[in-house]
């Protein structure tokens, strides 16, 4: 990720927040394909 759409998500907190959700549904999907 660019330091440009970083700070464009650090200063958007409904793009921060929807940033996070993507990060926990790759992790979320990841762990349920182990099983």
């Amino acid at each position: 990720m660019s330091d440009e759409s970083r700070m464009n998500a650090f200063q958007n907190p409904y793009k921060r927040f929807m940033l996070l959700r993507n990060e926990d549904n790759k992790l979320y999907h990841s762990v349920l394909s182990r099983y």
